[in-house]
């Protein structure tokens, strides 16, 4: 069946009018959330969220703030679960840094959560910032070692001790002096070098130098013997 006016049929049009629709019953269901906030009613704005999630599963802004409104609820457990889901998709789709903020957010609120300690290494490795991957896998080593998993703390150090021997022996020292000057010092995960990078100059004239002759200076003569 077709229109007769514009030809688009007539099945197409009610789709995208339920889907207006929809978008517009989401809005008004998050105006709702935000008088709730005023009012201070936490809880009735997290009910609120959570039908918004529902109709729109990949809304990941109002996923993490569903996770913030647990976090003002005191509701922490569920604030955990809810920013390791989010946290979880982003790092499938391959959005590393939003998905490392949700699982720092994690270890916040639990900081002896070894997945989320264990999920921003390989984030920080993926990205290619080592220091920071042996920084999470360090304090996963400690936290096995509190808890008497010797055995587990072992296997982390084993990964650690690869990640090393791929490090140039002089990051130690300097890349913390690059960071703080605004230089980052990068290792490729499949790569064993280093290569500072530093912001680029904008291009400009060049220009040739002409140096100047010194001053002779005439040193004291001495004295002839007689």
């Amino acid at each position: 069946m077709t229109s007769s006016h514009s030809g688009t049929p007539a099945g197409s049009r009610e789709r995208k009018v339920g889907h207006e629709s929809s978008s517009v019953t989401v809005e008004r269901t998050l105006d709702d959330a935000h008088r709730l906030l005023r009012q201070g009613k936490v809880d009735g704005a997290i009910e609120v969220y959570a039908e918004v999630l529902e109709e729109r599963p990949g809304d990941w802004p109002a996923a993490n703030r569903l996770g913030d409104l647990y976090v003002q609820a005191e509701r922490l457990d569920e604030a955990v679960e809810q920013f390791t889901r989010v946290a979880q998709c982003l790092w499938e789709r391959d959005l590393l840094p939003k998905a490392a903020a949700l699982y720092k957010k994690v270890l916040k609120l639990r900081p002896e959560d070894e997945p989320a300690r264990d999920r921003l290494a390989e984030i920080a490795l993926r990205q290619g910032f080592l220091v920071d991957a042996l920084a999470h896998l360090t304090a996963l080593v400690d936290h096995r070692r509190a808890a008497g998993d010797d055995e587990g703390a072992i296997a982390v150090e084993q990964r650690i001790g690869q990640l090393r021997r791929r490090q140039p022996p002089h990051l130690n020292r300097t890349d913390r002096a690059r960071k703080t000057r605004g230089i980052s010092t990068r290792i490729h995960p499949t790569q064993g070098s280093s290569r500072p990078t530093a912001p680029s100059l904008p291009p400009g004239p060049r220009r040739r130098i002409r140096l100047r002759s010194l001053p002779s200076w005439t040193l004291p003569q001495r004295p002839k013997a007689s």
